[in-house]
């Protein structure tokens, strides 16, 4: 009766056993299924970032491009501005000639009028 006694204690043992065993399969499963569903979700987060990452790429691509386009045209416009200002100097340069010839010009007429006047008055003078 001990030995059957023992044998009916030793089995009760093995289903307790055995069901701590199952629940902690239960739980193990389940937190494989957790884990699984967040890996999932990683990855899909994960491509979505990789889709971004390279939208920003070709976004800064292109930003680089527009930069040095816009670098250029600036070189550009600042070589024709330079042109520009030389080009206006040399304007004034012509305009200052111009001006003296002018007033030079115009200093000889009045020196051939007074000159004129005073062979006239001088011409009367005399008569």
């Amino acid at each position: 009766q001990n030995s059957i006694q023992a044998l009916l204690t030793a089995i009760q043992q093995l289903q307790r056993s055995s069901e701590e065993s199952q629940l902690e399969e239960q739980r193990l499963l389940e937190e494989n299924l957790k884990l699984a569903l967040q890996l999932e979700q990683s990855n899909k987060m994960m491509a979505s970032l990789e889709r971004e990452n390279e939208r920003l790429s070709q976004e800064t691509k292109n930003t680089d491009e527009l930069c040095q386009a816009l670098q250029e045209r600036l070189e550009s416009s600042t070589n024709d501005n330079q042109a520009y200002n030389r080009g206006i100097k040399q304007l004034d340069e012509v305009v200052k000639q111009l001006m003296q010839k002018v007033q030079n010009s115009e200093s000889r007429v009045q020196e051939t009028n007074l000159l004129h006047c005073y062979r006239k008055h001088t011409s009367c003078l005399t008569e």
